[in-house]
C-alpha cells in the first residue's frame, strides 16, 4: 500500500512539473489599448478576478520571458475575448457596507477613485461592476459619467432595512413614453446582482430604441458530467483487537471500479473550485488465514459490495484551458448492497470444520473521508486518484483504500 501510495503521488507530482515546464496556466489571448491609443495583441496573465484588478501582466509574446505589468494608469481598456472586458474609469463609490455584521458600524462615505470596471454590457446605456470591499455596479449613458447604482442597507432598531434606489435609476433611463407600469414591472423584481441587472439595462436598451453590441460573456458551461472505471486496492486493518480475526494474515484485495458523476464550478470561466458529486460501485475482498505455525487453523472471508454517493470540493492548482490538476476533500456515504463474510475454524483436536455466518452483523452503511486528486487533459480524459482517511464498516474494522480512476467527460 505504501508503494502504491507513493507511485500515485509521483505521477501526479510528475504530471504537475510538466503541465508547468509547457505552459504557462493562466496567460490567454488577448489586447491592451494603451493610453495613446494604440492596440497591442498578446496575452494575458488572466486571473478570473473576484476583485477588479489594479494591474495586470501582458506578453506580446507567448514565449517571452517577464511579462510587462500595466497599471490602471498605462491603460484605457483590456480584454480577453470571450472571457472579459475591462474599461478605465473615474467613478465615485459608495462606501456603505452592506454585510449584515457590519452594520451596527456603518455610515454613508463615498469615495473617487481610478479602476478598472469589468463591462457588463455596452449600449447606449451601459452596465460595469466593481467588486473591491462589496460589489458596485454603475451605469453610463452615451456621453455621459458613470453612475453608481445605489444599493443601501441600515440597521435600525434591530431591523434591517433596504434601500433598493437602483430600481428607480433604472425606471429614469426608460423613455416617458415607454414607462408604463406594464414595461416598468420588471423592476420590481430584479436584485442587485449581475445576472438580474445586465437583463434589466439589456431590455431598458430595447425601450430607447437601442440594441446592446456588447454583452458580458455568459460563464463557461458550469456542469461536466463524466463516467469512469477503475480499480480499488485495500487491505484490512483493525482498530482494536478482534476474537480470532484480528491476528490473521490477510490478502491485499483489488477490485474493479465503476463510478458516474458530475462537477458543478463554483468559480466563473476557469473554474478553480468546484465541487463534485459522484456515484460509484465497488467491492472489496479479503481473506485471511492463521499463520502456518497456528496450531489451529481459523480462516475468514469478507466481501462486500458497495454503493458509494459522494461529495467533494476541489481545487485546480494547475488551471490551464486544457490541463487541470486538482485536488481536494471528500465525504462518501457507502450503502453495502450485499455482504459475506465466514469465519472457518478447524480445531486439531476435531477433524470437523466450524462455521460461523455471518461472524460479524456488518451495518447496511458506512461512511468515510477521503483526500482526492486527479489530472484532467482537453476537457475530456481525467486521471483521478482518492485515498480514504477515516471510516469503518464494523466497530473495529477499518479498512484502507485507494481508488485510481480513468474518467471520460462528455
Amino acid at each position: 500500500m505504501t508503494k502504491l501510495l507513493a507511485f500515485t503521488g509521483s505521477l501526479l507530482t510528475a504530471i504537475s512539473l510538466t503541465g508547468n515546464c509547457y505552459s504557462q496556466s493562466t496567460y490567454q489571448k488577448g489586447f491592451v489599448v494603451t493610453n495613446n491609443g494604440d492596440s497591442i495583441n498578446g496575452w494575458i496573465d488572466y486571473r478570473q478576478w473576484d476583485k477588479n484588478p489594479g494591474d495586470i501582466k501582458f506578453k506580446k509574446d507567448f514565449a517571452a520571458g517577464d511579462p510587462t505589468t500595466y497599471r490602471i494608469d498605462d491603460l484605457i481598456l483590456f480584454a480577453i475575448p470571450g472571457k472579459d472586458k475591462y474599461v478605465k474609469a473615474a467613478v465615485t463609490k459608495d462606501m456603505r457596507p452592506v454585510d449584515l455584521n457590519q452594520l451596527a458600524y456603518a455610515r454613508d462615505t463615498t469615495e473617487s477613485d481610478t479602476v478598472f470596471l469589468r463591462v457588463l454590457l455596452e449600449g447606449k446605456t451601459s452596465l460595469y461592476e466593481f467588486n473591491e470591499n462589496k460589489r458596485h455596479f454603475y451605469i453610463r449613458e452615451e456621453g455621459k459619467e458613470y453612475v453608481e447604482l445605489m444599493y443601501k442597507v441600515y440597521l435600525e432598531k434591530n431591523s434591517v432595512t433596504e434601500l433598493a434606489a437602483y430600481r428607480q435609476q433604472l425606471n429614469n433611463l426608460i423613455p416617458l413614453s415607454k414607462r408604463t407600469d406594464q414595461e416598468t414591472a420588471f423592476l420590481k423584481k430584479i436584485k442587485y446582482k449581475e445576472k438580474d441587472l445586465t437583463s434589466a439595462v439589456e431590455k431598458i436598451n430595447v425601450l430607447q430604441g437601442a440594441e446592446s453590441y456588447y454583452i458580458r460573456v455568459k460563464p463557461n458551461e458550469r456542469i461536466s458530467f463524466y463516467a469512469g472505471a477503475g480499480t480499488v486496492y485495500s487491505q484490512l486493518n483493525f482498530a482494536e483487537d478482534d476474537p480470532f480475526i484480528s491476528d490473521l494474515e490477510y490478502s491485499k484485495s483489488l477490485q474493479p471500479v465503476i463510478t458516474a458523476g458530475l462537477d458543478l464550478a463554483i468559480s466563473r470561466n476557469l473554474h478553480k473550485l468546484f465541487a463534485r458529486f459522484d456515484l460509484g460501485w465497488f467491492a472489496i475482498n479479503y481473506d485471511g488465514s492463521s499463520p502456518a505455525s497456528s496450531k489451529d487453523t481459523i480462516s475468514y472471508k469478507l466481501k462486500i459490495n458497495n454503493l458509494s454517493t459522494s461529495v467533494s470540493v476541489l481545487y485546480n492548482f494547475l488551471n490551464h484551458p486544457t490541463k487541470k490538476l486538482y485536488a481536494g476533500a471528500g465525504f462518501a456515504l457507502n450503502v453495502v448492497m450485499s455482504s459475506e463474510n465466514i469465519l472457518t475454524k478447524k480445531y486439531r483436536s476435531s477433524s470437523t470444520p466450524i462455521y460461523e455466518s455471518p461472524y460479524r452483523d456488518l451495518s447496511s452503511g458506512w461512511m468515510g473521508f477521503y483526500a482526492r486528486a486527479g489530472y484532467q487533459v482537453n476537457k475530456k480524459i481525467e486521471i483521478a486518484t482518492s485515498f480514504k482517511l477515516n471510516g469503518t464498516f464494523y466497530y473495529t474494522m477499518k479498512p484502507s483504500l485507494l481508488f485510481v480512476n480513468m474518467n471520460y467527460h462528455f
